[in-house]
């Protein structure tokens, strides 16, 4: 696994998104994803648009409630996250 900082001393995405999205989309996506709070170890792939990147990012990503044990659930939120 590669190295990557405490989840807790990362900003949220929701702390993020205003400072790299307009007004009106970072509050649609943050509404959007208030089930899960995601946090990335480096800049977040909307804070570099229109410049070259590298095709990764590493996010800590964990649920904001508990979930069930039910593996397709886990599944789907994986999935969900990863969109």
């Amino acid at each position: 696994m590669p190295d990557a900082p405490d989840p807790e001393t990362l900003p949220t995405a929701a702390e993020m998104l205003p400072r790299h999205l307009p007004g009106p989309v970072a509050e649609r996506l943050i509404e959007a994803r208030a089930a899960v709070d995601l946090r990335y170890a480096d800049v977040p792939p909307w804070g570099t648009v229109g410049q070259p990147r590298e095709p990764r990012s590493q996010v800590w990503f964990k649920t904001n409630g508990k979930l069930t044990d039910d593996p397709l659930l886990r599944v789907c939120l994986a999935t969900y996250v990863s969109t």
